[in-house]
């Protein structure tokens, strides 16, 4: 099982996450979700927000915008990350239950490059 954290605003994907407030937690196994909660996150304070991320048990981040510093908590937290993606929430899960690449499908306009460096510097 593998548990990810979107972060939220409505049902859209929250366009910046290092103020976002709301993370839809889903437990995911064989391909579908097991389990589905929104959790409250600290809008303001970054170490609570990734406190209650590694209290939740996420192994993967999906959200918008995201900065260099939240990039690197994340990482320092061992959370997997797909930044700069935007669009509604079902589609969004949809696409990444069937494996589809979201910077593909979902990538904020004018990120796509973003996209690509952040993918590189994470398989190394």
């Amino acid at each position: 099982m593998k548990k990810i954290g979107i972060s939220i605003l409505g049902n859209r994907i929250g366009p910046v996450f290092d103020v976002s407030g709301s993370l839809l937690v889903l437990e995911i196994g064989n391909k579908s979700i097991i389990s589905r909660k929104i959790k409250t996150l600290d809008a303001h304070d970054m170490n609570l927000k990734f406190n209650t991320m590694k209290m939740l048990g996420i192994d993967l981040l999906i959200c918008g915008a995201i900065s260099r510093r939240f990039q690197y908590k994340a990482q320092e937290y061992g959370i997997d990350l797909i930044s700069f993606i935007c669009g509604n929430i079902e589609d969004v899960i949809d696409s990444f239950l069937s494996e589809k690449p979201l910077n593909q499908f979902f990538s904020m306009p004018g990120c796509s490059r973003r996209n690509e460096e952040i993918k590189q510097s994470h398989s190394k």
